[in-house]
């Protein structure tokens, strides 16, 4: 079709799994926020493996969060442009607060 479609992965920092870590993902300008599925033989959040795929060439934003021995982390992600089999390597998560985390996910939500 018009829209071709790929899939989308996301690595977080050793320690951050999906026993602890969601990872968020939302298209530039929408509103709408989708869930990252982990997939466990990857070891990685990603769409493949999912019933979805992100679409090439859209701009996307993505949060990765985690809570961790009542620890909170974050980590944000702009993509320009969605290319083929999109990797995404995030290298370090940023330590905050709950209230600190919430507020991170209600402006990823509303940027």
């Amino acid at each position: 079709g018009e829209n071709p479609r790929t899939n989308i992965y996301v690595s977080l920092p050793q320690g951050f799994t999906s026993a602890n870590s969601e990872v968020y993902i939302r298209y530039v300008p929408e509103k709408a926020i989708a869930f990252l599925p982990a997939n466990s033989t990857l070891q990685k959040f990603t769409t493949d493996g999912s019933n979805y795929q992100v679409v090439k060439g859209r701009a996307l934003k993505i949060l990765a969060v985690a809570k961790i021995n009542n620890q909170y982390f974050y980590a944000e992600v702009n993509i320009n442009s969605i290319q083929d089999n999109h990797e995404v390597n995030i290298q370090s998560m940023t330590q905050t607060d709950e209230q600190g985390l919430k507020n991170k996910i209600t402006q990823f939500s509303n940027s």
